[in-house]
């Protein structure tokens, strides 16, 4: 998954400037979701990335709003948001553009912030990438055939 999200930064970046990088989970209960997210961002860092950050939607902390404000109170001239989720629903559509004040269905924008233009770039689910079903689909056979 990380080759994923790293190939999205890449598309993403523009090369000018300074550059954060969020990786949003759903967040909950259960402690798996939270790992998941946090080896991702870890990974990424592993491959070279800087100013990696982890979020959530709900349940964990941190919260999306508050690493989306440390963001933006840093020198930062973008910020590449990347949605750990597998389908883009509810949460995706309504629920974290706002957290990261982007208006409905737009992708990319930009915002003042002490008068600095920050551009937000909000990347699709990595579910919306077809490789992410061949991992599936390898972890299930390995499961049948163990």
């Amino acid at each position: 998954m990380a080759t994923i999200l790293s190939e999205r930064i890449d598309e993403l970046t523009s090369g000018k400037g300074s550059r954060m990088i969020m990786v949003v989970g759903h967040g909950s209960r259960l402690p798996y979701n939270k790992e998941t997210v946090t080896f991702q961002a870890d990974q990424l860092t592993k491959m070279g990335y800087e100013n990696v950050r982890c979020a959530f939607n709900e349940f964990d902390e941190p919260t999306v709003e508050s690493v989306f404000n440390e963001m933006i109170s840093q020198d930062v001239d973008e910020i590449i948001v990347l949605p750990l989720f597998i389908s883009l629903g509810a949460h995706l559509k309504n629920d974290i553009p706002k957290k990261i004040r982007l208006a409905d269905w737009i992708s990319e924008d930009s915002l003042v912030h002490d008068g600095r233009s920050i551009t937000v770039r909000y990347a699709a689910p990595i579910g919306s990438d077809p490789r992410l079903t061949d991992v599936i689909a390898e972890k299930i056979m390995g499961r049948w055939q163990a």
